[in-house]
């Protein structure tokens, strides 16, 4: 069995614009390959909940660059294990 550590996040809203934007900081052993220390860009959308779903995607999106980067074999998540990441627990 291979356990999963996922860090969960939220969208930021940008109190300028009012539209949602994805923020990560980028962990010291990923900015070796020249990563900057935090990514982030618009979710394009002002709906939280579009927002939320938006910014774990991407969030899974970085995860498996990341794994891959080291060496490890990306990890495909079922839609229940999404949901659990989602809820927190």
């Amino acid at each position: 069995m291979v356990t999963v550590r996922l860090v969960v996040i939220g969208p930021w809203k940008n109190p300028r614009s009012k539209v949602y934007w994805f923020r990560r900081r980028v962990p010291a052993k990923y900015r070796r390959f020249g990563m900057p220390a935090e990514i982030k860009f618009s979710l394009g959308t002002t709906d939280l909940e579009e927002a939320k779903i938006l910014c774990q995607e991407e969030n899974l999106k970085l995860e498996r660059e990341w794994r891959v980067m080291a060496g490890q074999q990306p990890t495909q998540l079922t839609h229940l294990a999404f949901e659990v990441c989602q809820k927190g627990g």
